[in-house]
């Protein structure tokens, strides 16, 4: 699994071994979002599992998160993370309705674009075909 961090602060990527512990493998095997109102409460530390490190390397210290998985059709392709939310505040139920369709949205682009690229690809062989005939 393959993590990009947006933030500007680190300058090289970080992965994560697909089958390790933590909250980012968890949510892209599931499939399922989580929710992490207090990340440094004891119980959710074995819940973020390495995911914790990033608080290392960004320099910060991660209060609240929420992951929702990118999801075409039943499979997971990519999660999105958002955390820290302002002023202490915790994720509502319209931030995670609202993270939720924003994923949903990712993924109906993607299958567009493959679906695109898919009509594109016949459209060239069938082409290649008729030139061919033609010869």
């Amino acid at each position: 699994m393959y993590c990009k961090v947006i933030t500007g602060r680190l300058r090289e990527a970080i992965s994560f071994d697909r089958d390790q512990p933590n909250i980012l493998s968890t949510v892209f095997n599931t499939g399922q979002s989580i929710h992490i109102s207090n990340c440094s409460a004891p119980e959710s530390k074995e819940q973020l599992g390495e995911y914790s490190l990033f608080n290392q390397k960004l320099h910060t210290v991660t209060r609240n998160v929420l992951i929702c998985p990118i999801k075409l059709g039943n499979n997971a392709i990519g999660c999105i993370e958002v955390a820290n939310k302002r002023k202490a505040q915790d994720f509502t139920t319209n931030d995670i309705l609202l993270l939720k369709n924003i994923c949903d949205q990712i993924a109906n682009g993607l299958i567009a674009h493959e679906m695109k690229y898919n009509i594109k690809k016949e459209s060239d062989e069938e082409l290649r075909y008729v030139k061919g005939l033609m010869n």
